[in-house]
């Protein structure tokens, strides 16, 4: 699944359809469509009603602390923290007060040896 912080939705879908990864997803869900945004539990309850999962069966990745990693937690995801574009990691940590990533990836390339 997709679930993405985006003010409109129908640009979100095409920019993703340009780059022919729409068909990548099963489940795309664009935060305007839901009228709700990370880290909001509306958004990944959305994500989780359409997926037909418990929280529990999820690995939620995305690389901002406040929305992605607190927001999939508070529900009882896993979490991934793609670090790529942080400049300095311990720093974001040390500001960051919620819950720890269970994860922490560089790039999506990592993603597929954290996971098997």
């Amino acid at each position: 699944a997709l679930c993405s912080n985006f003010t409109h939705s129908p640009t979100a879908l095409r920019i993703l359809d340009e780059f022919g990864l729409s068909s990548c997803f099963d489940v795309i869900v664009i935060s305007d469509a839901v009228d709700s945004r990370k880290p909001a539990r509306p958004i990944f309850e959305a994500v989780l009603e359409r997926l037909g999962v418990e929280a529990g069966q999820v690995l939620h990745v995305g690389d901002r602390l406040g929305a992605d990693v607190a927001g999939a937690s508070g529900l009882g995801m896993r979490t991934a923290w793609i670090t790529r574009c942080v400049r300095d990691r311990d720093e974001a940590l040390a500001r960051y007060e919620g819950p720890s990533p269970d994860l922490e990836i560089r790039d999506l390339a990592e993603l597929e040896a954290c996971i098997t």
